[in-house]
């Protein structure tokens, strides 16, 4: 059960009592609590006292949820500049003499660099294939993340590439 969904004497009797109420085992429980303070944090910009009041615990508790999420992978950063480093990618390219090449500039855990990765090959994709052309897909997550966001591709012959390199 959500914590909006909650009756507003459950969340006064604090968290805890009402996960109870529910059936939500500790460990549930422990992450439920992360999700819902992270929620109200990160998402609905709220202060931590005001995340305590609301639920029933002490900030110091709301503090510790927030450092414990953080530990566990319950929350993640990333920062995803959304362009390319252009005098970077050129001499990339120049480097490993290539046509082309993209760079991207994305802090953050390996899903979340695979996700914005991902987005930005299909974007890049996107803009340069052409009706008629054969597009080669091979296997990966960062290129599972480029098809989440391509909305749509030229009429195209896609060929599945498989294999290993030797």
């Amino acid at each position: 059960m959500a914590y909006d969904a909650m009756p507003r004497s459950a969340a006064s009797r604090g968290l805890k009592s009402a996960a109870r109420q529910v059936g939500l085992r500790p460990a549930s429980l422990a992450r439920r609590e992360m999700m819902i303070v992270s929620k109200a944090y990160y998402i609905e910009h709220k202060s931590k006292v005001e995340i305590a009041e609301e639920l029933g615990m002490s900030r110091f508790r709301v503090a510790r949820l927030l450092a414990q999420a953080e530990e566990c992978g319950v929350v993640t950063h990333t920062l995803n500049s959304g362009g390319m480093i252009t005098e970077l990618s050129e001499a990339v390219a120049h480097h490993l003499n290539i046509h082309h090449a993209n760079v991207l500039e994305v802090y953050g855990d390996v899903p979340s660099v695979r996700t914005a990765v991902g987005r930005a090959i299909g974007l890049y994709m996107r803009d340069i294939i052409e009706d008629g052309e054969v597009l080669g897909i091979g296997w990966g997550r960062t290129l599972n993340a480029m098809f989440d966001d391509l909305d749509k591709l030229p009429n195209v012959e896609i060929r599945l590439l498989t294999g290993l390199l030797r």
